[in-house]
């Protein structure tokens, strides 16, 4: 597809993802309103426990790189972090440039292998959310919650090809290089990251994370209506993070707060009080994201560029 022609789309899904959230929000203005009952104290708690999910991200960032023989002082890859949120609600996948273009000035680190960190970034994500998806699934049916099993075998068939496509023979990778030396070297690196035991500390960094932005949703559903189940909102928060996949506007935006509020009402929760959960979630991310990602803009433009 043309590449002016993939912008035009996504410019005017964008358009459409905005006129759709400015029609919900004005007719449920009330439900909205609880947002402004929250307390000052309130906001700062949920701004601490949003800072901590970027330093566990920043963290995972961390451990990723160290795969990669690229080792980072942790604020380094905070500040990257933030970056890479900032720059997703600037442009379209903003962040993955921002941060490939950061390891090759500062780590003579080539573009081409910012692809593999990006692969197993979503490889180990995407394992891991199937994994607590399916294990939290099975304890709502076992305890005979509400729940839909279509929800079940989307986190099966997510595991599934995760588990695939990182374990993709040495001969299958080849074929798809097709003898270009380049792709080649990557396949080799590829192979030389999956078999490196370092790997289990990012994918234990994600069930952190994943628990913790979990933890966020229940908070948040706390403080403005009736409290739910934590493994509620575990499932809230993984379809929250599949969003990525169908990401045709900045950061995923009203994409993530549809499937989530969606997937809310197919265990049984209401559908329009996640909405509103889901959107002060977005609140309180673009309030934190967006004046720290400014301030490290300009840092590393003086110190580093």
């Amino acid at each position: 597809m043309n590449k002016n022609l993939k912008q035009t789309i996504k410019i005017i899904s964008l358009l459409i993802v905005i006129i759709i959230l400015i029609i919900f929000i004005k007719n449920h203005l009330t439900e909205f309103g609880r947002i402004f009952d929250l307390k000052l104290w309130q906001f700062f708690v949920l701004l601490f426990i949003a800072l901590i999910g970027l330093c566990i991200n920043s963290y995972f960032f961390k451990s990723i790189l160290e795969l990669f023989n690229i080792n980072i002082k942790f604020k380094e890859s905070f500040i990257l972090t933030v970056i890479n949120n900032y720059s997703n609600y600037l442009f379209f996948k903003g962040g993955l440039i921002a941060r490939s273009h950061y390891l090759k000035k500062q780590y003579n680190f080539p573009y081409k292998n910012y692809s593999l960190i990006f692969v197993l970034i979503n490889l180990i994500t995407f394992f891991a959310i199937a994994m607590v998806g399916i294990a939290v699934s099975v304890y709502k049916i076992l305890n005979n919650y509400n729940f839909n099993i279509y929800l079940l075998l989307i986190f099966i068939l997510i595991l599934l090809i995760s588990i695939i496509l990182f374990l993709l023979p040495k001969r299958v990778l080849n074929f798809f290089a097709i003898k270009k030396n380049s792709l080649l070297q990557l396949s080799a690196l590829w192979i030389q990251i999956r078999k490196n035991k370092k790997i289990i500390k990012p994918l234990i960094i994600t069930f952190i994370a994943i628990l913790w932005a979990s933890f966020k949703i229940f908070i948040i559903y706390k403080m403005l209506f009736n409290a739910i189940s934590f493994s509620s909102a575990i499932i809230i928060n993984i379809m929250g993070v599949i969003s990525v996949l169908f990401a045709v506007t900045p950061a995923a935006l009203g994409i993530k707060e549809w499937l989530m509020s969606y997937s809310a009402q197919l265990i049984n929760e209401n559908f329009i009080s996640t909405g509103i959960v889901v959107s002060l979630d977005r609140i309180i991310s673009i309030i934190l994201i967006i004046p720290l990602g400014i301030i490290f803009s300009f840092y590393l433009i003086k110190e580093k560029f």
